[in-house]
């Protein structure tokens, strides 16, 4: 499942209503107060549904976790430690499904390139180098930032 479609699950959840592409144009999240969000959902013309939503939601806070200890690989830029990282679950969280309300679903996030700002990564040489990778303004699911220190590779 893309990070996308977990996202749009979630908020389905959330709206006990099923949210995609084809029956809502979605907004981009707003930051209301910190890690408090919102999405603004306009129904689409062929989806049977009237009237603009505001989904309001919690986004997790990378600083939450403990910081990331990873060895140095020659990585250049943010995105190549988020593809090394996206095979960890890095938070969990439950939905229930619109369409089975007494069912609870538990799923996992990673980070995906698009939760991360775009940056370069400093040259690893004989000493440990951290790295702060911070959370993108548009994504679905998290703020703030990780402190990954990347060591030697020797």
């Amino acid at each position: 499942m893309s990070p996308r479609d977990k996202f749009y699950e979630m908020i389905s959840s959330l709206s006990n209503t099923v949210i995609n592409d084809d029956l809502f144009v979605v907004s981009e999240p707003v930051d209301i107060d910190g890690i408090k969000t919102a999405v603004y959902l306009a129904p689409r013309a062929i989806s049977n549904f009237y009237g603009a939503r505001t989904i309001e939601y919690t986004r997790f806070n990378l600083s939450d976790l403990t910081p990331v200890v990873l060895q140095s690989r020659g990585e250049e830029y943010v995105h190549e430690l988020i593809a090394r990282l996206s095979r960890y679950n890095i938070f969990k969280y439950r939905i229930t499904d619109p369409r089975q309300a007494n069912v609870t679903k538990t799923r996992f996030l990673t980070l995906a390139e698009r939760d991360i700002q775009t940056a370069v990564v400093p040259k690893v040489f004989s000493q440990p180098v951290t790295v702060v990778l911070q959370a993108a303004k548009n994504s679905d699911f998290f703020v703030g930032s990780l402190t990954i220190t990347l060591t030697p590779n020797i």
